[in-house]
């Protein structure tokens, strides 16, 4: 049975494959690839608080893992399935330019 998303990517560390940003991997979904893009800072604080309150600053460079829809194209394309789109935050760019929806609600 396939594990969750987050720990395969945890276990791909371990295993030295580190995370990088802008890296595309096949190693996660069966087969979908995921991207990992770098967190915008202004997503920090609504989303990570705990953690930098715990830490007291950015204790580690946030990433997002993002999915494509079924054509295989990323949020980013032009031609992307909006189901996808909405499905899923934009957190690489500002938090006051996401698009309308539930995470550009976020305090």
């Amino acid at each position: 049975m396939a594990g969750v998303a987050s720990d395969i990517l945890g276990d791909a560390v371990a295993a030295g494959r580190p995370i990088a940003v802008e890296q595309e991997r096949d190693d996660v979904l069966e087969g979908i690839p995921v991207v990992i893009r770098p967190v915008h800072e202004s997503w920090h604080q609504p989303l990570f608080g705990s953690a930098l309150w715990f830490y007291r600053h950015v204790p580690l460079a946030f990433t997002e893992m993002v999915w494509p829809d079924r054509d295989g194209m990323f949020p980013w394309n032009a031609t992307c399935s909006p189901h996808v789109r909405e499905r899923q935050p934009s957190l690489w760019i500002p938090k006051s330019e996401h698009a309308p929806g539930p995470w550009a609600r976020l305090p």
